[in-house]
């Protein structure tokens, strides 16, 4: 969902305001159909689509929108996820209760967290997450592109993976150095080898 103009009634007038922009379910397909409608309506009302409708590209740029959409509500839910650790987390919900983020409506906090991150799916996805990080030896600075999604686009564009050099790139930065000694270390030892 995205925050736009939030802090008016949309035409800046007498309307009142929209509300607390943190409406989060569990994911974002379950919020689809009951908001598709209203995010539709939005849409047509801030942008004319009615054109692109019946061109060839209208599904690539349904797409767009729909993953846009999809990245912002993660990311919300990422930072609303990171201030419920910081005011109290698993260990005292109760105290995460009473300390909403900044600009939130207090009851829409406590309505996230009863209905989302205290949830047993929810808590078990998180451990489960966790656990996976933690065998991670070292990250890397390339995001969440996978390496075959990146061995892919140097195929297309260049017509040729760079499988050892690619590695080096995605662990190391010029500015920063290498993610961790770890990674420096088996990028060394993979070389002499």
């Amino acid at each position: 969902m995205a925050d736009v103009a939030r802090s008016h009634g949309g035409d800046g007038g007498n309307e009142p305001p929209y509300g607390p922009p943190y409406n989060l379910r569990t994911g974002c397909e379950s919020c689809i159909p009951r908001f598709t409608t209203k995010v539709g309506k939005k849409f047509l009302h801030y942008f004319d689509l009615q054109r692109y409708h019946n061109i060839e590209y209208w599904e690539g740029i349904k797409q767009g929108i729909q993953s846009d959409c999809a990245n912002r509500y993660k990311d919300r839910k990422t930072k609303l996820k990171k201030h419920f650790d910081k005011v109290g987390g698993y260990d005292n919900t109760e105290r995460a209760k009473t300390k909403p983020p900044e600009g939130m409506n207090p009851d829409a906090w406590v309505q996230v967290i009863e209905e989302l991150f205290t949830t047993p799916t929810y808590q078990k996805r998180s451990q489960a997450n966790s656990a996976n990080r933690s065998k991670q030896l070292y990250g890397s600075y390339h995001g969440t592109q996978s390496y075959a999604q990146r061995r892919y686009t140097e195929v297309q564009e260049t017509g040729v993976a760079k499988h050892v050099e690619g590695w080096r790139e995605m662990h190391c930065k010029g500015s920063s150095g290498w993610y961790n000694e770890m990674a420096e270390t088996h990028w060394v030892s993979a070389c002499l080898v």
